[in-house]
Order: structure tokens, then sequence, then C-alpha cells
């Protein structure tokens, strides 16, 4: 499968560790970011990788190259004006194979992505997301699970469950217990719900697709990491460093 990194995030809280440099290429153990990604997914068999860049793209290019330093073919799609997350991913369109996964930028996941792409295979789905349980211990909840597909996503913080009126007459809406893990699964027709040339995120793409009942679960166990903020950075170097998952 095809996979793309949305990379064009400027890393504003980490300056201090990136001293310009977009995040992609923040420094883990003497290495950027974005080389664990690249051998990471390369370990997971998959072939090509699509980088939506923005500001900054120059030296993730000339880090990343075309691939073969890890066995894989790399393509670019650049943003000449900021576009959002889904906005990226409407730019970078004619890229894209008929399925494909996305990944955050500053996002690593060490699990066997065989079991969520068999999984989007197998029920034939418009879109899948990647989610853990978490209960508020990564970082605040965002995402309702219910009967194998995301009911309810959200950055913004909500009362463990949202009671209706007359709720002791009616089911409770189950807490929102999952987290985003930032890799999900689209087919290509998914794009035609994002509007070219606007700036557009994941989220406004989220709410339309989980109106129409067409974004899909994988529960995974495995911890995730990120490198969007100084602790996330401070918790992925400790894991690369030690070579062990830090829960």
């Amino acid at each position: 499968m095809q996979v793309v990194i949305l990379a064009g995030g400027l890393g504003t809280r980490l300056r201090a560790l990136t001293n310009g440099l977009p995040k992609s290429l923040v420094p883990v153990a003497g290495k950027p970011f974005l080389h664990y990604q690249l051998e990471w997914l390369a370990s997971s068999g998959i072939s090509e990788v699509v980088l939506c860049l923005g500001r900054g793209a120059d030296p993730i290019e000339a880090f990343a190259r075309d691939g073969r330093g890890w066995g894989i073919r790399v393509r670019y799609s650049r943003e000449e004006t900021l576009l959002g997350t889904a906005g990226a991913l409407k730019r970078a369109e004619p890229l894209l194979e008929e399925s494909f996964g996305v990944l955050n930028g500053d996002s690593f996941l060490p699990m066997d992505l065989s079991r969520p792409v068999g999984r989007f295979q197998a029920g034939n789905f418009d879109a899948l997301m990647v989610v853990c349980r978490n209960k508020d211990q990564y970082d605040k909840s965002n995402v309702r699970v219910e009967n194998g597909f995301v009911t309810r996503y959200s950055r913004e913080r909500l009362a463990p469950a949202e009671a209706p009126p007359r709720a002791s007459a009616q089911r409770l809406a189950p807490a929102m217990e999952f987290i985003d893990n930032g890799f999900r699964i689209f087919r290509k027709k998914v794009l035609d719900l994002i509007p070219a040339g606007a700036f557009v995120d994941l989220d406004l793409l989220y709410q339309r697709l989980i109106e129409q009942n067409r974004l899909a679960a994988a529960v995974v166990r495995e911890p995730f990491y990120e490198v969007g903020s100084p602790q996330g950075w401070t918790r992925f170097c400790h894991y690369v460093e030690k070579g062990a998952p830090v829960r």
C-alpha cells in the first residue's frame, strides 16, 4: 500500500529542538524523525511514500531524496499556500492510488500495519482510522467507537458520557475512550468530499464520513509515539534509546 505522510507542520512547539528545521527533521538519537518513519514503513512492506510538504520543504527533500536509502520510492506534493491536512491530501490527489494510508508527520506506530490494512480490505470500507483505548492516558481521548465504526471525533474535551434528556429512560452515549493514533486508510473517492484549493482539516472530513457511517475503526493495543510536543519527543527518544515501548 502507498502511504502519505503529512509533513507540512512547522513544529512551533518544538522550536528549541528544531532550530528552524521542519518538525519532520527534529533530531532523535542523532537522526531526523522522518528517518524512523521511513524505516518503519519500509519494514512494514510499504513500497511508496508521498510526502505532503509546506514550508520547509527543501531540507526534507534534501534528506529523503527518492527514498532509495530506505528501499522505498518517495514522491512529493508541495503546498504553495497552507491548505490544512485534508487540503494537502486533495492537492496530492494526482499522485494517489485507489487506496492509501495517511500518517501524521509527527506520529510513529511500532506495530504491524498488515492488521489494519487487512481489516480495511476485508471490510471493503471507504475509510478506516487506527485507534487505541486511551482514557486520557497519552492525551485527551478524541474518538468514540461503536460496533466497529467511529461515531464521534472531537479534539474538544467532552464529559465522560453525554446524557440525552430524560437519561434515566434512555441509554447513555458511550464515552470517548479512544484516541486517534495518527494513521488512517482511505479510498481515493473520499477526496470528493474535500473542496479543491481550500483550507480544510481532516477533522471536517472525519465528520462528513461519520455522518454517513463510512469511517471504520481498527482498535490496536500498541502504544504510539509523537514528536509534536516536547513531552512526546522525550518519550520517543526514550523508546529509541531503550528499544522498548514506553507506556
